[in-house]
């Protein structure tokens, strides 16, 4: 098993290699472009420019359009500051800068074609336009085996200069000595260095293992991150945990990406639908759920009881569980007993409930065949009892007997009194 990781880990790193040998002949012919075109001190650059009132913020947007020069600053720095006003013939950025300066009392850096920006406090006008001494520094980045690391990410803090190691790890760098160099690479800890008086970089990266030592559920056990290939989300037991919720579904809401959780209604006895991914096929698409590795309602279970969930969302699922993985599989994982203590948790929820409106029976049923049949007419304009009914009815309520509660008409039996039924199935 080992040989094989070794094998795939030397195929992974090929494609690398190959990805970043395009990325460097491209990055080449762009720099032989650029290296054409040599960046200028504002101490040389010349600039005419007009800013009549206007915030320091538009006024620098207004000479990155006049110039081939990018400014780099924070804007909560510059909120306060006060509005520009200059009219420029031919004149160095420098002295437009130490003008700037002044009016807004902010500092400029020059590092190749970036200038910072900072707010400064000081009345030293002189020290507020500077340039940073530019240097060529090379390197060379290994992996933790000694290997070279082609695509690592060398990049200056604070800035957008950067570039990458090539097919056997060595980069070179234009940098000043204030600089400090982040160095990258996915799986890798990153990087910080400061330049201070230094011409050469070599440094060998680690694995990030906090990254690849995560455990989740895949099939019927665990296995690393790192040796995962399938598409899994996680989501620990403590989400569901000390939150008033009635079941599972409702606590997995926005917890795992793709998993979509439909909730019908509020009943909290209605079953709650998943689906991952979205509807695959014309009638819906429900996962597969095991509680344990064992297929089970997710609904059933206390929330309080769940360790893990982890979903399998690409159709890989299916060479473990079959046809009914077509949709994915939701892995749920219960806790189990821990240490030599007993510890017991118990939450109780309860609920009343009190109509806010009686209405009162009618037990006579004279006023209730002619109220019936008033209503019948407003809406369909027919009544819903014939004559008959109403005098049985009447005769009734005049002289409750047994002889007037019950009768026949056209050959039917029919019943005219009242019966109490629910007092009489209660008290007899």
């Amino acid at each position: 098993m080992n040989g094989f990781n070794h094998y795939l880990r030397k195929v992974g790193k090929i494609a690398v290699y190959l990805f970043v040998i395009a990325t460097v002949i491209f990055n080449g012919l762009l720099a032989e472009t650029v290296r054409g075109q040599a960046i200028k001190s504002v101490k040389e650059a010349k600039i005419s420019i007009e800013i009549d009132n206007q915030s320091i913020e538009k006024s620098l947007k207004m000479i990155e359009q006049n110039s081939e020069y990018k400014f780099v600053y924070k804007r909560n720095e510059l909120k306060n500051k006060g509005n520009i006003n200059l009219d420029v013939e031919n004149q160095t950025l420098e002295n437009l800068l130490l003008e700037i300066s002044r009016q807004a009392n902010v500092s400029f850096r020059q590092i190749n074609d970036r200038i910072s920006v900072k707010s400064h406090k000081s009345t030293d006008f002189g020290e507020k336009v500077t340039i940073a001494d530019q240097r060529n520094v090379s390197g060379n980045i290994l992996d933790e085996n000694g290997e070279p690391l082609p695509g690592a990410s060398i990049v200056v803090k604070g800035t957008t200069t950067g570039t990458t190691t090539d097919f056997e790890g060595n980069f070179q760098l234009n940098v000043s000595d204030d600089d400090i160099l982040t160095i990258s690479f996915v799986g890798y800890k990153a990087l910080e260095i400061p330049v201070a008086n230094r011409t050469t970089f070599n440094f060998t990266m680690q694995p990030d293992a906090e990254q690849l030592a995560d455990v989740v559920v895949v099939g019927y056990g665990t296995q690393r991150k790192v040796n995962l290939t399938g598409a899994v989300g996680v989501a620990d037991g403590e989400v569901l945990q000390n939150r008033p919720i009635p079941n599972v579904g409702e606590g997995l809401k926005g917890v795992i990406p793709n998993l979509n959780v439909n909730i019908r209604n509020g009943d909290p006895s209605q079953p709650i639908e998943f689906n991952i991914r979205g509807f695959e096929s014309i009638n819906g698409g429900q996962p597969l759920v095991l509680v344990d590795n064992v297929p089970m309602d997710l609904n059933r279970i206390n929330p309080n009881d769940i360790e893990s969930i982890s979903v399998l969302k690409d159709a890989a699922a299916a060479a473990v569980y079959g046809a009914r993985a077509a949709f994915g599989v939701v892995l749920v994982t219960t806790k189990k007993g821990k240490g030599d203590k007993i510890n017991v948790n118990f939450s109780g929820e309860f609920a009343l409930a009190k109509p806010i409106l009686f209405l009162d029976p009618i037990t006579d049923p004279y006023q209730f065949v002619l109220a019936r049949n008033e209503a019948n007419q407003r809406t369909n304009g027919a009544p819903a009892y014939d004559q008959n009914m109403i005098d049985g009815t009447k005769a009734w309520s005049e002289n409750p007997t047994m002889e007037n509660a019950w009768g026949v008409y056209n050959g039917s039996l029919r019943f005219y009194g009242y019966n109490n039924y629910v007092n009489e199935l209660i008290t007899d």
